[in-house]
Order: C-alpha cells, then sequence, then structure tokens
C-alpha cells in the first residue's frame, strides 16, 4: 500500500491496494479494526511505506503500536551495518576515514529517528515480559533471535504482530492470541475498513515525512 505515490495535483487519492507481492489480505481472520494493539517487528521498521503510515496511525489515535527496546536495538545495528556495506560499496579512497565519517553522521541519524518512535509508540513493562518469557521457555519460532519479539507481542496483548519475516513468524499463524501479519496486508486491510484514517495519513504523509528527515536504509 504505497502511500508516498500521491498526486499533488488530484484532490481525489486512489483507493488503498497492496504493493506488488504482499499476501493478499486474509479471510477467516480477526480483522484489523480501530484502536488495536499492534506490535512491530525488526524487519518491518525498514519499510518506509509501512513504518511512517504505522507512525502516523499511533499520532493520529488510530492504532496503539508498540515495539520493545530489543527491537530499537536491532534496528541500530541493521541501520549501522547497512551504511557500513554502502560506504563499502562506494570504494571511497581514503576507505577508513570515510567510513567513520558516514557511521558518525549515521548514528545521530538513527539516534533521531530512534527518540521520534519512542515519542509516540510504547513498550512492555519488563515485569510483564519477564513473566511471558518464564511461562513460555519454548516459544514457536526457529530463530531464538526471535524469541523476545513474539514475547514482547504477547507481553503487550497486541492481536497483530507485523513482520516482513514470514519464514519465521508465517503470516495467518497465531500463538497466544498474537497472529503474524505482513505489514502491506495489514495497513490495506485497515485503510479499507477505515477510510477516515486513509484520507489522514495520505494528508499527512509528505509532511510528515519532510519532518522526520532521516531514513532508517543507509545511503
Amino acid at each position: 500500500m504505497s502511500v508516498a505515490q500521491a498526486e499533488d495535483d488530484d484532490p481525489n487519492y486512489p483507493p488503498p491496494q497492496l504493493r506488488d507481492g504482499s499476501p493478499q489480505i486474509p479471510t477467516g481472520l480477526r480483522q484489523p479494526a480501530s484502536g488495536d494493539t499492534v506490535f512491530i517487528d525488526t524487519s518491518a521498521m525498514f519499510v518506509d511505506d509501512s513504518r511512517l503510515p504505522l507512525l502516523l496511525l499511533s499520532f493520529g489515535g488510530y492504532l496503539d503500536v508498540c515495539w520493545s527496546p530489543y527491537v530499537a536495538g536491532e534496528v541500530a545495528r541493521v541501520a549501522t551495518r547497512e551504511q557500513a556495506i554502502a560506504t563499502l560499496k562506494r570504494g571511497p579512497q581514503n576507505v577508513l576515514r570515510q567510513l567513520s565519517e558516514d557511521l558518525e553522521s549515521r548514528r545521530h541519524e538513527i539516534d533521531r529517528v530512534i527518540t521520534e518512535h519512542e515519542q509516540r509508540w510504547w513498550s512492555p513493562d519488563p515485569p510483564g515480559l519477564r513473566t511471558v518469557l518464564l511461562e513460555n521457555p519454548s516459544l514457536p519460532v526457529q530463530d531464538p533471535d526471535d524469541h523476545p519479539i513474539l514475547a514482547a507481542a504477547i507481553a503487550v496483548g497486541a492481536p497483530f504482530l507485523l513482520t516482513g519475516n514470514s519464514r519465521h513468524f508465517p503470516y495467518g499463524r497465531s500463538y497466544e492470541g498474537v497472529t503474524f501479519w505482513n505489514p502491506d496486508t495489514f495497513l490495506t486491510a485497515f485503510f479499507l475498513a477505515h477510510p477516515e484514517a486513509y484520507l489522514f495519513v495520505r494528508q499527512e504523509y509528505e509532511i510528515f515525512v519532510a519532518q522526520m528527515g532521516a531514513q532508517l536504509q543507509g545511503s
């Protein structure tokens, strides 16, 4: 659901639709509703057409969006690594100096982006998260690194976990009331059911992006 592709001279926005390659909206599952709690994993943070609308929807009070310090830490690590790779691919003459400068500049951008999210999203309280981990020592995910993701989604009582990692979180599967959704599929379903939220995001998107400035992807 590419919010960014708005026509400046057209007051009538195109209807919400899935991006190419996104899973279809599932039938037979609980559909997104206004006021729902959703948990965002690290992979969903690096798709601006999903992350920024979710940030706006939390700002507008349409959704309670959650993440965790674990996700924020992963975001910082991945964004830093991607910046290092991008610099090395450019192959500057003094690669060590350029790499140091790019990473220092990137660090400030990442800090600013994470701070913006911390002001609008909330995290599970540590005792609640600890309880979930103690009561669920064997969570049904292949990668142990994903255990804190699912545990945090359970701890905040989110019926939806939005992830781009369908290998470890198969779309449509559920555990302890948390169902795994592709973020683009979720947003498209939400906007189709709540056109007022779609209009709000479309109207505010470009201004919001300009204010946010930094992106998480390396350059």
